[in-house]
């Protein structure tokens, strides 16, 4: 296996992790891979109420972002999508000014 040098945040969105089998076998993998944090983000935000400031602090401060969730019906969990509406915005993540996803691997 070749590990990385990049910082990597995995972002992980399932509703119910404690149950799955795949998707928490991964987490439980990631855990233990130098510079790889893993964030799980219904773990921490069990209401919907975003941390925004420490959302883009995170994803600032990792080289490689890594969405892992399961795939409903062409779409995401609404807390990814949540996520996305609250932390991805413009003038910080995209846009003439945003800069903060710029240079990242997603």
């Amino acid at each position: 296996m070749v590990v990385s040098d990049l910082s990597t945040l995995v972002l992980v969105a399932h509703p119910s992790l404690m149950s799955s089998r795949i998707n928490a076998s991964l987490v439980k993998a990631g855990i233990t891979l130098p510079n790889v944090t893993i964030h799980n983000l219904y773990g921490c935000y069990p209401n919907h109420q975003i941390d925004v400031d420490l959302e883009q602090r995170l994803v600032e401060n990792h080289e490689r972002i890594v969405f892992q969730f399961p795939f409903y019906w062409n779409s995401s969990p609404a807390l990814l999508k949540d996520w996305f509406d609250k932390v991805v915005l413009h003038g910080w993540g995209y846009g003439s000014t945003g800069r903060s996803l710029n240079g990242k691997q997603l």
